[in-house]
């Protein structure tokens, strides 16, 4: 794997710096109010327990908080869903995403 993304990519730092958002646009995307969460490891929800969902839900707002340096973690309160069909996301995740402080939950179903 290292082998094709060295052919694909030759200049790693050029690509992660037009890839990867900067700290700035984290924080302005906070300051707007539109930052959420997109769980820590990307793992489908689906196949991990109640607290292992929790555990990647606040983890990923505990990294988060500590990138945008906020006292007030109760401003990134979005999460997408890894994968985002019902067969990733578990029922109970609106009610376990709500216990972390969570207001909002996207899948890429309309009706779920």
């Amino acid at each position: 794997m290292n082998a094709i993304f060295s052919e694909l990519v030759p200049d790693e730092p050029e690509f992660c710096r037009s890839f990867y958002m900067t700290r700035e646009q984290i924080n302005h995307l906070f300051e707007l109010g539109y930052l959420g969460i997109h769980t820590y490891s990307h793992k489908p929800l689906a196949t991990l327990s109640p607290e292992a969902c929790k555990r990647e839900i606040q983890e990923c707002l505990r990294v988060l908080t500590e990138v945008v340096e906020t006292p007030n973690p109760e401003k990134i309160y979005s999460v997408a869903y890894p994968y985002g069909g019902s067969k990733v996301v578990p029922p109970n995740i609106a009610d376990l995403g709500e216990q972390s402080g969570l207001r909002l939950g996207f899948t890429m179903e309309r009706s779920f």
